[in-house]
């Protein structure tokens, strides 16, 4: 089983903003449990995640998980 961390710097914005990323990130590790299954992985909240809704940051957790399996068959 795969581990996944998150780290959300105060460049992200205040205490409320930087635990509504986490949150939001959690939420969707939980729902794409399936990507990380054999993978540890820690993701980083850019500043720019403090002004994503929830749906744009699972696009970006998606693309992301796509890069990563596009790499790994090279």
């Amino acid at each position: 089983m795969g581990r996944i961390g998150f780290t959300v710097a105060k460049n992200v914005g205040k205490a409320h903003t930087r635990n509504l990323v986490k949150r939001r990130l959690r939420h969707i590790a939980r729902e794409h449990a399936f990507m990380f299954e054999k993978r540890d992985l820690i993701i980083l909240a850019l500043p720019e995640s403090a002004n994503a809704s929830f749906q744009e940051l699972q696009k970006d957790v998606e693309r992301a998980y796509e890069g990563i399996r596009s790499s790994r068959r090279s």
